[in-house]
């Protein structure tokens, strides 16, 4: 039963709705609220219609939902709204904030007018763009059109919304509200009545009450349009016929009725057809909604898988066809699938694609694949197998940042030290991947030239060692990967042990002169030579990285000097050695008088 209080505003609705469409619908005498009046549609004193949308919506609707129209509104779109729109536009926000208007009907109407609003804009500006045509007067051009087309909607919509109101009162017991919905019952089935801007009035099959096995959804609700269904039921229903009126149907349409078998649809529907129980569009290429217990695999003339279409379907496995070159988002979810192939034609898997497939262990995906959505298999176990053709393949990368398994061909990736100083350490390791697991690892080394080769390690589970060099000289590592099936990766490196300390250099004295002999072990070594007063900490380049062996610095004034010398050997190792001089007064004064006599 409805209450009064909630009849009463079903009722104003209709009427505010109507005296916007011009329908000339009066006021039933069971209700005393006033008419409500509306802002002068003379553009002298026309309000853009912008921060009255935003302050409604903002109040109105849910953040997130708020935010997304609001973004719609702020664009050029209602900047270029001709001012007969602009009056339509705010004499719709006056209707739908008086007190009264259904809360949930108002919801729909505003989410429909910006959508529309915006859809138009967007459809004008391609249209100008692909014709070269000016933007701004395609837009004005396409908008003229809008107020009628509004306007008639809006009609149509206030005259179903009064016969609502009366049928409401007369048949009380049928109608009853439930979290903001409007219900009615009628013989064996429960529908939900409501209302937008492309639809007007109209209901959804929700429930089934009756008993029989094979039903029909009635193609009217009270004189309503059954136009969609969401159907559970408490009954063991295995099939269901739709009527003509359907527009909407998916799998997730009768997710709550396990025993269904088959969907059939009125050969009379527009937009839907049947074949043996299977829904597809009215051309017969696009899976549409296939039942819960029907186990089913699309033909080749089949080049698309609608959203939600396998919707908590039990067959284990379902093959796809190569026609098919798309998969909607939801398409399998909940399904009992074990396993599926992605055919070649199908370059992404899109949103909840197949998000709650608990019993999904194996994924093939071929190379096609460039975009996996990140909740496409969320909820499937984490144990689920990816098979890939390639380790460079889209999926792989998305398979392993998702934590599954991936099965790709067998691989390793290695980690190598390709120069060790006589005396450290170095370390080599090994990791396999994909292949059949349970990798095994060997090293071995040798001495690059020799035939024989000495074994670090033989087939084990570790995958990492260290080698201590006895003597420099140039290796050659060799490190084998094998995994359960018995396949071998093998890779060879090269390893250099160079001298740890390379640099021989040395220095001689005279007076205020220093003469640096540059030396090294490696005879293709290169020199660079700096000094520094230690008292100023700026060192000075005497010589930059060069074969010259012999440098000479004279010291013009006395203090404590350091030198540098570098070392650079063929491989690019650099060693240095460091020596500290004193320059007094007696030797600058010495080296003064030998250059005197000299000269």
């Amino acid at each position: 039963m409805l209450s009064n209080k909630f009849f009463k505003k079903v009722l104003i609705g209709a009427l505010t709705v109507s005296m916007l469409a011009g329908t000339g619908i009066t006021a039933s005498a069971a209700v005393a609220s006033p008419a409500p009046t509306f802002p002068s549609a003379s553009p002298s004193n026309m309000v853009v219609p912008k921060e009255d949308l935003v302050n409604y919506i903002n109040e109105k609707f849910p953040k997130e939902e708020a935010k997304e129209l609001i973004n719609k509104i702020y664009t050029s779109a209602f900047e270029a709204l001709p001012e007969d729109t602009k009056q339509q536009v705010q004499q719709i926000i006056a209707v739908v904030s008086q007190e009264g208007f259904p809360e949930f009907m108002a919801q729909k109407f505003i989410s429909d007018l910006v959508d529309t609003l915006y859809k138009g804009y967007l459809a004008a500006k391609d249209t100008a763009i692909a014709t070269g045509k000016n933007i701004a007067e395609t837009i004005k051009a396409a908008y003229a059109k809008l107020p009628e087309e509004l306007r008639t909607k809006i009609a149509q919509a206030a005259q179903q919304v009064q016969m609502l109101s009366m049928a409401i009162q007369e048949k009380a017991a049928k109608y009853t509200i439930a979290e903001s919905q409007l219900f009615y019952t009628d013989g064996d089935f429960t529908y939900q009545i409501d209302l937008d801007l492309n639809n007007g009035v109209y209901a959804k099959a929700v429930k089934y009450l009756g008993t029989e096995k094979k039903i029909a959804v009635p193609s009217v609700a009270d004189m309503f349009q059954v136009i969609s269904v969401k159907l559970t039921s408490e009954n063991t229903v295995t099939a269901v016929t739709l009527p003509e009126t359907i527009k909407e149907v998916d799998g997730y349409s009768f997710f709550k009725m396990p025993t269904l078998k088959y969907i059939y649809i009125n050969k009379a529907n527009p937009y839907f057809k049947s074949v043996n129980g299977i829904v597809l569009n009215k051309e017969g290429t696009t899976v549409v909604a296939v039942a819960a217990t029907r186990k089913y695999s699309p033909s080749e003339r089949i080049t698309a898988i609608g959203n939600y279409a396998f919707y908590g379907n039990n067959s284990e496995t379902v093959t796809i066809p190569d026609s098919v070159t798309s998969i909607g988002e939801g398409a399998f979810m909940f399904s009992k699938l074990s396993e599926v192939t992605i055919p070649a034609g199908v370059t992404e898997i899109k949103s909840l694609t197949f998000s709650n497939c608990k019993e999904l262990e194996k994924i093939v995906v071929l190379p096609t694949v460039t975009k996996i959505a990140d909740d496409a298999f969320t909820d499937v176990p984490k144990d689920a197998v990816f098979y890939c053709e390639n380790n460079t393949d889209y999926a792989v990368g998305y398979a392993e940042k998702q934590g599954f398994k991936v099965n790709a061909p067998f691989d390793a990736e290695f980690k190598t030290t390709s120069i060790t100083l006589l005396g450290a350490s170095a370390t080599f390791s090994a990791q396999g991947k994909y292949g059949a697991g349970d990798y095994k690892y060997a090293f071995y080394y040798r001495t690059k030239g020799s035939k024989k080769w000495t074994t670090k390690q033989k087939y084990a589970s570790n995958n990492t060692i260290e080698l201590k060099p006895a003597n420099t000289g140039d290796y050659e590592i060799c490190i084998k990967v094998k995994d359960a099936d018995g396949k071998v990766i093998k890779k060879y490196f090269d390893w250099k042990v160079a001298q740890s300390f390379n640099n021989q250099s040395k220095i001689f004295k005279k007076g205020n002169a220093v003469v640096v002999n540059c030396k090294a072990i490696d005879m293709e070594s290169v020199f660079a030579v700096y000094y520094m007063n230690v008292n100023d900490s700026k060192w000075t380049t005497v010589q930059k990285y060069d074969k010259n062996n012999i440098a000479s610095i004279v010291f013009d004034k006395p203090g404590d000097y350091q030198i540098c010398v570098k070392a650079k050997s063929k491989i690019g190792f650099i060693s240095k050695s460091f020596f500290n001089v004193t320059v007094t007064d007696e030797d600058i004064a010495k080296s003064a008088a030998e250059k005197t006599i000299t000269e």
